[in-house]
C-alpha cells in the first residue's frame, strides 16, 4: 500500500507541475466572506474565508493557483493571511502554501496528514496540528469547524464547515457528476461511504468541492454516496454469480457522469479488492 501511495503522489506531482500559468481561474462568493477559488486547465478548487481580522485559506493546491488566489484575496481585503489549512496529505492539494507562509500564515493540518506527507520541497510542512475528530478555528467573528472521520481517502482527511454560513468544503470525497477517480488510489471505499453518511448529518446548504465543479448542494454529497453504494451492490452480485472479471457490472443511472466508460471498471475492481482482501 505504501508503494501504491508513493506512485500515486508521484503521478499527481507531475500533473500539478503541468498546470498552466494563472490561466482561467475564477472566484465565486458563496456566502458573506466565503469564496470558492480555482479552475484552470485541471479544474482544482480551494476555499478562502475573509474576516475582519484576517483570511483563512483551505487547500493552497499549487504555486500557480496560490499566486492567483493571493491576488484575488488582495482585491477583496488587505487583512493578513492568518491560516492555511490542509484538507489531507496529498501533494496536489497542498503544494502552494509557501506564498501564504511567507506572508505570515500559520499552516495547519490534522496530525495524520502531517505524519504522512511524503518528502516534497514544494510542500510546506504544517506549523500546527490537531488530533481527534473535531477542531475549531475562530477568527474575526467567524468559525470554521474541522471534522475528521478516520480512514477514507489519503491521511488526515479534513472536512470544513462554516456553521453560521451553512457552507461545507470537502476535497476529493465528493466530485459532482463524476465516477470515482481511476482505481480509487488511496481510498477505502466502504469507509468513504461511512464518512459521507457522517457528512450528511452536518447542517449545510452550500457545498464547495476540490475538483471539476466548484459548488453545489447537499444533493451532490448524497449522490456520491449512492453511487458508491450502488457500485458495491453491483460488484457483490457479480461476484456471487461467479463473474470475477466484473463484466456484468453496469450502472446506467450514472452513464452520463464524467469518465463512466473509462473508469467504471477500475472502480469496480477496487471495490472487489476491498471485499476480498480487506484493503
Amino acid at each position: 500500500m505504501k508503494k501504491l501511495t508513493s506512485l500515486m503522489v508521484t503521478v499527481l506531482a507531475i500533473t500539478v507541475a503541468a498546470i498552466g500559468q494563472n490561466t482561467g481561474y475564477t472566484s465565486k462568493k458563496v456566502a458573506d466572506g466565503v469564496y470558492s477559488f480555482g479552475g484552470g486547465p485541471w479544474a482544482y478548487y480551494s476555499m478562502f474565508v475573509v474576516t475582519n481580522e484576517g483570511v483563512i485559506i483551505a487547500d493552497p493546491i499549487n504555486a500557480d493557483l496560490a499566486s492567483a488566489m493571493m491576488k484575488e484575496v488582495r482585491k477583496i481585503t488587505d487583512k493578513p493571511i492568518k491560516y492555511v489549512i490542509y484538507s489531507h496529505n496529498h501533494w496536489d492539494h497542498i503544494s502552494g502554501g509557501k506564498i501564504f507562509k511567507d506572508a505570515g500564515a500559520t499552516v495547519i493540518s490534522h496530525i495524520e496528514a502531517k505524519e504522512n506527507i511524503l518528502p516534497n520541497p514544494n510542500v510546506v510542512i504544517p506549523d500546527q496540528t490537531w488530533s481527534g475528530d473535531r477542531f475549531d478555528i475562530r477568527l474575526g467573528g467567524k468559525t470554521v469547524e474541522l471534522y475528521y472521520y478516520g480512514a477514507n481517502h489519503g491521511s488526515g482527511m479534513t472536512v470544513f464547515l462554516l456553521p453560521e454560513e451553512k457552507v461545507l468544503f470537502t476535497a476529493d470525497l465528493v466530485v459532482p457528476k463524476r465516477v470515482a477517480f481511476m482505481f480509487m488510489p488511496d481510498f477505502s471505499p466502504q469507509n468513504w461511504i461511512r464518512s459521507l453518511k457522517e457528512i450528511e448529518k452536518l447542517e449545510f446548504e452550500t457545498a464547495l468541492f476540490g475538483h471539476d465543479i466548484p459548488t453545489g448542494t447537499r444533493k451532490e454529497v448524497v449522490l456520491q454516496r449512492e453511487y458508491l453504494e450502488d457500485l458495491t451492490m453491483a460488484v457483490g452480485k457479480a461476484m456471487q454469480s461467479g463473474d470475477m472479471m466484473l463484466q456484468s457490472v453496469s450502472l446506467p443511472k450514472y452513464k452520463d457522469w464524467a469518465h463512466y466508460d473509462d473508469w467504471l471498471g477500475m472502480n469496480a475492481a477496487r471495490i472487489m479488492l476491498e471485499m476480498m482482501m480487506g484493503y
